[in-house]
């Protein structure tokens, strides 16, 4: 929640809990979790297509956002 509110602000999505909780008891830390739900969001940013996000789409795609490189040339 915490990422959700540096990156978006505002309340976090009621219907994304469950499935950060799925991820969670599939031994997934918080910070894998959080680490790869800030990559997600800002993907989505410079995609332009922050009207797409879903929690439950980052859940099923969690492999793809690894996040341990940067994504972006300017993020430091």
């Amino acid at each position: 929640m915490e990422v959700w509110d540096k990156e978006r602000g505002g309340v976090f999505p009621p219907a994304g809990f469950k499935p950060l909780s799925v991820l969670w008891k599939k031994g997934h830390t918080e910070h894998e979790i959080a680490r790869r739900l800030e990559y997600y969001l800002k993907h989505q940013e410079r995609a332009n297509a922050t009207q797409y996000e879903s929690i439950p789409k980052f859940a099923q795609t969690f492999k793809l956002w690894d996040g341990s490189a940067l994504a972006f040339p300017d993020d430091e």
